[in-house]
């Protein structure tokens, strides 16, 4: 299933699954929901499918260098401050206190403008499933392309 959405639409990792959701509902119209989860775990389980069309699912920015500036460090920050904060209020789903230790390095990290950016993380999370993320520029060649598990022969 193709889905296009705006790299204005990626403000940070809630407002990307948003996003995602919202293509794949209007490309989809017997899908009722648009749960996509809370963390990049959520969003793996649903690019496996179950909660919104089927997959596979192929992701195509268009403005992508506005999703590459606005999902960097910054942004990971955040999204490790809120999956802290969730661990802190007792824990959701695979957001648990077990994982502390990886959402603080990771912040840390980013705090120092190291290691994986939060769209790195999302493309890690596209790679694992079956989906593919292409971010296209304004004139639109490819800025960044991410591809998942092998897809059944059609």
């Amino acid at each position: 299933m193709k889905v296009l959405i705006s790299g204005y639409q990626a403000r940070d990792f809630a407002s990307f699954c948003d996003a995602v959701a919202t293509g794949i509902a209007q490309n989809d119209p017997l899908s009722t929901s648009r749960y996509f989860g809370f963390d990049l775990d959520s969003f793996i389980d649903c690019l496996h499918g179950g909660f919104l069309g089927a997959p596979p699912y192929d992701i195509e920015v268009e403005d992508g260098q506005v999703m590459v500036d606005a999902l960097g460090y910054a942004a990971l920050e955040q999204y490790c401050r809120q999956m802290l904060a969730i661990i802190d209020a007792g824990g959701r789903g695979l957001v648990k206190a077990d994982y502390r230790s990886w959402y603080e390095d990771v912040l840390r990290d980013a705090l120092e403008g190291n290691g994986p950016t939060l769209l790195d993380l999302i493309g890690e999370a596209i790679e694992v499933s079956p989906a593919s993320l292409t971010l296209r520029g304004k004139d639109q060649a490819v800025l960044a392309q991410w591809i998942g598990l092998p897809r059944p022969a059609s």
